[in-house]
């Protein structure tokens, strides 16, 4: 599903039930890839430097940040909670 706001004005994604059976692990923090042609999920991670399913439950509050961003895909540091990707 594409992007959303919510109540406060922030930024969310709803991730794709293919990416929460193989990478969901709860609540925490990490990143997202996000195909620009859909504005979908594509890809998720616990951390950017470890094995990618290590699970950081403190929020970040630099979600939201753009790591970065190809023709194709943008990385955003984002907040895991509820099924979701959030970007603040």
């Amino acid at each position: 599903m594409p992007a959303k706001i919510g109540f406060n004005g922030g930024k969310y994604y709803s991730i794709p039930q293919a990416v929460l059976e193989a990478q969901y692990h709860g609540c925490g923090n990490g990143f997202i890839i996000v195909d620009k042609a859909t504005d979908e999920v594509v890809s998720m991670n616990y951390d950017d430097g470890g094995d990618g399913t290590t699970q950081n439950i403190v929020m970040s509050p630099l979600a939201g940040e753009v790591m970065l961003e190809t023709e194709t895909n943008i990385v955003y540091r984002a907040n895991f909670s509820c099924c979701q990707a959030c970007l603040f």
